[in-house]
């Protein structure tokens, strides 16, 4: 499987926050790096081995396209084709949690909202 996934490699630029130390080695290893479908086999392969009465699994690291420096690559891998193959290769997924340094923002405030302004429309003269 190793071999596979080292065949597979296409390294991908990487936007990893300057202030935080790369401890992970994620510039090298990210998920990003590797066919998709290699690294859910892994995933499942591991699973198969490792695991025993376990009723869930928590699944790290995944889902990194924001990381990607360019935006085609970004577009590329959609955090739904993520998905979706997660729950092919390894079952139903029950929870989903993002861990950033920035927030994500589900609704826009009032104050942000940015209307377009038309031009009055000219009054007909009599």
């Amino acid at each position: 499987m190793g071999r596979k996934l080292l065949a597979s490699k296409q390294v991908k630029e990487l936007d990893l926050n300057s202030n935080v130390k790369d401890e992970f080695g994620e510039s090298e290893y990210s998920s990003v790096h590797y066919n998709l479908l290699l690294v859910m086999e892994l995933i499942q392969q591991t699973i198969r081995e490792k695991r025993t009465n376990q009723k869930y699994i928590l699944l790290e690291g995944l889902c990194n396209n924001r990381k990607l420096q360019n935006e085609d690559e970004r577009l590329e891998l959609r955090h739904m084709d993520e998905m979706f193959g997660i729950e092919n290769t390894i079952g139903e997924v029950v929870s989903v949690i993002s861990f950033t340094f920035n927030l994500d923002k589900d609704y826009i405030e009032e104050h942000e909202i940015q209307y377009e302004e038309f031009p009055e429309p000219e009054q007909p003269t009599q």
